[in-house]
């Protein structure tokens, strides 16, 4: 199954307005109605910046100023965030989700290594109003998302304070997976419900920075065994929202959605990066083609015309609106695998 020989971007360009990109779209057209997301404008952000820096085009830079704009928009008074906007930009919630708040600061982070210089000391003025509401996080994917962040920064800034925080987290993760892994079942929760690949994704990159064995193992383990689950007849199948996966139950088959096979890819090759295995290169290839028509109907979800990705599998076929997650997520996912061949 080959890859595209050419890539286009143009979905993302009509998805976002002034204010940022749109939630979602009928078919490929920008569904005003439901207005914005700070989820999207934080993956939209990542995005813009790797691609800038991948590319040195000036209209991904526009792009990132625009996302940016949205999350010094939504920042409350205590460092938290709004979530949603209507198709004005008027905020219409109190305050936004653990999870929103953790992916805000992993932009913000990827902000500090990728952005020029007036990004990174907006996105610097940002994190420093929200940085005591990190410890406060309760949830584990909102810790995950925020330690991706956290290790952006550490990169950047070497701060004590930085790494305490990313121990905190990292001890919290390991408890988790000890206290839930058996010999059939290696994972952080008796459950696998969305965005499980973020968990080790994060391990694994918060042992590339401590170089700390106890971080690596159970980050492999995971992945490993995500890999071997996650799977219906042998084709990648994150599990669907339409009843997830508890321990010793029925997987969903359906309701598969872009984003879970976009973290896949992300910590396949984080995997690689720091093992050289080629099984997680393979691994990052396989789980990439299931945009490509490597999935259960064996029909492509990445959308050549307009640039696009379809929202999910579900039991009546695939979604055909190609909304801004799942269209940012195919090409996050591209963009590292496009980075495998300078991997040695």
């Amino acid at each position: 199954m080959r890859r595209p020989q050419f890539i286009k971007t143009d979905h993302i360009f009509s998805m976002t307005s002034r204010i940022g990109i749109y939630q979602f779209a009928s078919g490929t057209t920008p569904d005003k109605n439901y207005g914005y997301s700070i989820d999207d404008q934080t993956r939209a952000l990542i995005l813009a910046l790797f691609l800038y820096h991948q590319k040195n085009e000036r209209r991904h830079l526009k792009l990132a100023r625009i996302y940016l704009n949205f999350i010094e928009r939504a920042q409350l008074k205590d460092g938290r965030f709004h979530n949603f906007a209507d198709f004005k930009g008027r905020f219409i919630d109190r305050v936004g989700s653990e999870d929103c708040f953790g992916r805000t600061i992993w932009a913000l982070g990827v902000c500090q290594c990728y952005g020029p210089r007036d990004i990174k000391q907006r996105a610097e003025k940002i994190f420093k109003k929200s940085k005591s509401k990190i410890k406060k996080l309760r949830y584990i994917r909102s810790k995950a998302y925020a330690s991706l962040g956290l290790i952006e920064i550490f990169r950047e800034k070497k701060e004590s304070e930085i790494k305490e925080e990313l121990k905190r987290i990292t001890q919290y993760l390991i408890k988790k997976f000890k206290e839930s892994s058996s010999l059939n079942w290696s994972f952080f929760e008796d459950k696998l419900i969305y965005a499980n690949a973020i968990l080790p994704l994060a391990l694994l990159s918060i042992f590339e920075v401590s170089g700390n064995q106890e971080e690596l193992n159970p980050g492999l383990k995971s992945l490993d065994f995500l890999n071997r689950v996650c799977r219906i007849k042998g084709f990648p199948a994150p599990i669907g929202f339409e009843g997830w996966y508890p321990r010793g139950q029925k997987k969903a088959q359906f309701g598969q959605q872009p984003i879970d096979v976009c973290d896949m890819v992300l910590a396949a090759i984080k995997a690689y990066e720091l093992t050289g295995e080629k099984k997680y290169s393979q691994m990052a290839k396989d789980w990439f083609s299931w945009f490509l028509g490597n999935n259960i109907y064996q029909l492509e979800m990445y959308d050549p015309k307009t640039g696009g990705c379809f929202d999910g599998i579900f039991k009546t076929g695939i979604n055909p609106n190609q909304g801004a997650e799942s269209t940012i997520c195919f090409h996050l996912a591209n963009l590292e695998i496009s980075n495998l061949k300078t991997i040695k």
